[in-house]
Formats: C-alpha cells, structure tokens, sequence
C-alpha cells in the first residue's frame, strides 16, 4: 500500500511540472521570437546584436534558453554580430517534441532558420548544445560557415565510459542513468528542476560552491555567471521536459549521422581545468571530426569561466579563418 502511494506521488509530481508563469527578467537588449512548426507546435528564440551583423546560431548548454546578457562581456560582440539564441524542445518557449534522435530533430531547428532566410550563417555550441551545432553543420553543409564548440559534449553515444573523471555531480547521473528506463531520469530531472526553479541564492554565494579554479577566475565576471544562471532557469521554467529530452537525444539514442561526415570546419575549445566534461571527449571530437581545429587551454580556468572567456570574444572567434 505504501509503496503504491510512492509511486501515485511521484506520478503526480512528474505529470504535474508546475510551470512557472512569467519570462524571467533580463537586462540584456534582445527580441523574444516564436515560431510556429507544420504540426502546431512554437520554437523559442532570441535575436541579440546587428540585424547587419554576421548571423551567428547559438545552442546553449544544459539546461539553457534564449537567455544570455552578451551586452556585458563586450559591446563588439553586439555591433558586430547578429546572435540567435535558439531554445529546445522543452526549454522555455519551445513545445515539447516526442522524437527520438538528434538527426531527426534538426528538422524543427532547419525549419526555424529556413524562415529566417539566412543563407550563410556561424553555429556556435556550448557545452551540451555542441551535438546539436554539430548536427545542424551535417544537416545544412551547404549554408553553415563554421561550427564553434565551447566546452562541448563529445559523441557520448559512442564512448565508453565518457564521464570517467568529471566532478559534477549532475552530469555523472546523466551517464549512470542512460541505460535506465524513462521514468528513473525523469524523475531525477523533476528534483534537479526544482532546484534550478525555486531555489534563489545570491551569485556569490553561487561561486562559493565551484572549484576553487572557477572562483578565482570568476570573481570579475558575475554578472555574465548571472546570466548562465538566469538562461539555466528561464529554460527549466516550463518544466523539466528540455533536460529530459536532452538526456533522451544525447545519451540514450545513437544521433543518426557520423562525425566523420561532417565536412564544415570546426574548432574546438576546451580547457584542460574543466571539471564537469573530460577531456576525453574534446580528443575525441578532434580525432574523429575531419576538419577540426582544436584550441586546449592550460590555464587554471574552469567550465563556466571557460565559457565566458569565449563567449566574450565571440566576434573574434568567427572571423578567425584557421
């Protein structure tokens, strides 16, 4: 009887995300988009910068969102680039999706970006938001520059034993919980929303918890840490669905093309400090993508430093013909 009750208590919980109402605020300078798929279903997005500017796509992190305050890492990167910030199924404004690989799911975001009519445009992925800039340069060769990944995700699917090393927690039950059936993640990914949702902490406070790397080189940049943080929750606002379907396409399913067959450029930066994702997986994106250019830092800065420090010289790195 007790253990039924458990079970019609987290069912409830996890049917039930209880959805925040509002867009969070944000003090960077940006127009909220959606758009409206052949099925019905919107896409969340945010333009920053130049509607001159190099057209530049960013798929954030895990969580993440259309959220990011780039005014406050360098005004260049604004007058020189036109960023769009696209949003996941799941994260903030964009509907929930029920397909089952990453190749498949290049649909919606081709979809998004044919209607903006770009006909050349940078990809730029952070951390988890690496496979699907990947994914957009197999799909759309033809029209993507280059790929830039920061910090990114490697070919998890692929790897054996991928997260050997890391020190975050979040990302070590994402590896434990690959081979467990769908409701055991989602309802760790339910408790993490939570947490990311409800729980507000001053950003020093939030910097006391990080390596000791990342405090150091951190303590002059809390406003753009802030605004991680702020993309982190606007992105579980919703819910946690995005997390889960992230999980779903990353780890759990094979994504349905090859990195070898990817034939854009790309450079990829990642620092050596980094805690949260091995260097184990940024060697293999380099050995396995035929055109890569691998940038390795060895300086003491951490993930989400490292993040920042690239993200600030945006405008650089896509110009850079290397």
């Amino acid at each position: 009887m007790l253990f039924a009750l458990l079970i019609l208590v987290v069912g409830v919980m996890i049917a039930n995300d209880f959805p925040g109402s509002k867009e969070l605020p944000t003090n960077s300078t940006y127009q909220t988009h959606k758009f409206k798929l052949k099925d019905g279903r919107y896409m969340g997005y945010a333009i920053y910068g130049s509607q001159t500017g190099i057209p530049v796509v960013v798929m954030s992190d895990m969580p993440g969102s259309r959220y990011f305050n780039f005014d406050s890492l360098s005004s260049n990167i604004t007058k020189e680039l036109r960023i769009i910030a696209l949003e996941r199924a799941g994260y903030g404004l964009s509907d929930p999706t029920y397909t089952t690989s990453l190749i498949s799911y290049m649909n919606d975001l081709t979809s998004l970006i044919d209607s903006l009519k770009l006909k050349k445009f940078h990809v730029v992925g952070i951390g988890a938001g690496g496979p699907y800039a990947l994914g957009l340069g197999y799909k759309k060769s033809g029209s993507v520059s280059s790929i830039t990944l920061i910090a990114s995700l490697g070919a998890i699917h692929e790897m054996d034993n991928s997260f050997d090393g890391t020190e975050n927690p979040f990302f070590k039950a994402c590896a434990f919980l690959k081979n467990y059936p769908s409701i055991v993640p989602k309802i760790f990914f339910w408790f993490v929303r939570q947490f990311l949702y409800y729980f507000n902490y001053p950003i020093t406070d939030a910097i006391k918890i990080m390596p000791e790397s990342e405090q150091n080189a951190l303590i002059n940049k809390s406003v753009a840490l802030e605004s991680l943080l702020l993309s982190m929750k606007e992105g579980v606002r919703p819910g946690s669905y995005g997390m889960h379907f992230d999980h779903k396409l990353l780890w759990q399913f094979p994504w349905g093309f090859s990195l070898k067959d990817i034939r854009v450029p790309v450079k990829v930066y990642y620092s050596e400090k980094d805690t949260h994702i091995p260097i184990s997986q940024s060697r293999y994106l380099c050995e396995n993508l035929p055109s890569a250019k691998c940038h390795y830092n060895e300086t003491d800065t951490g993930h989400y430093s490292f993040i920042i420090s690239k993200l600030s010289i945006l405008h650089k790195i896509v110009s850079e013909k290397d």
